[in-house]
C-alpha cells in the first residue's frame, strides 16, 4: 500500500504540474522558441535544466513585455539566489506569480517581492573584506 501511496502522489504532482503548465500557456503567446532565449545565467543556476523546462520557461517569459524579459529573468534569479533555490519549479513559481498579478517590468518585479515577501538581502559575494579583518581572522586559524 506504501508503493501504492508513492504512485498516486507522483501522479498528483505530475497533474498539478500539468495544470501550472496549462495556466502559463494560457497567458502568454508562444511566438518564440527555447533557442531564441539567452538561458546561459539560468544553466549557471541550473545546470542540468531539461529541453521541456527550458520549453516552459520561454513560454512563461512570453508573457511579459519583450524588452523586459531579460530584467524579469534576472529579478527572479536574484530571489532564487537569496533563497538558495535548487529546482527550476520555484523559478516558474515565481515567473507565473508575476504574469498573474500584472507585473511588467524588473523594477516591478523587485517591489511587488519586496511588498509581499520583504527586501532581498545584499549580495554578500561583492563585499571586500579589509585587511584588519583578514588579519584577525588569522589569529583564529592558529
Amino acid at each position: 500500500s506504501k508503493q501504492a501511496q508513492g504512485v498516486i502522489a507522483t501522479a498528483l504532482r505530475r497533474v498539478s504540474e500539468l495544470e501550472q503548465e496549462a495556466e502559463i500557456l494560457l497567458v502568454a503567446p508562444l511566438d518564440k522558441t527555447p533557442d531564441d532565449f539567452d538561458f546561459s545565467e539560468v544553466d549557471n543556476f541550473f545546470p542540468k535544466l531539461s529541453k521541456n523546462s527550458k520549453m516552459v520557461l520561454s513560454n512563461i517569459l512570453q508573457g511579459f513585455p519583450e524588452e523586459e524579459q531579460d530584467a524579469i529573468l534576472g529579478s527572479a534569479l536574484k530571489i532564487c539566489k537569496q533563497n538558495h533555490v535548487r529546482t527550476i519549479k520555484y523559478l516558474m513559481l515565481i515567473l507565473n506569480e508575476w504574469i498573474v498579478n500584472e507585473v511588467q517590468t524588473g523594477e516591478q518585479a523587485l517591489i511587488f517581492h519586496e511588498q509581499n515577501y520583504g527586501e532581498l538581502s545584499p549580495d554578500a559575494s561583492e563585499v571586500e573584506l579589509s585587511d584588519d579583518f583578514l588579519q584577525a581572522m588569522d589569529l583564529w586559524g592558529e
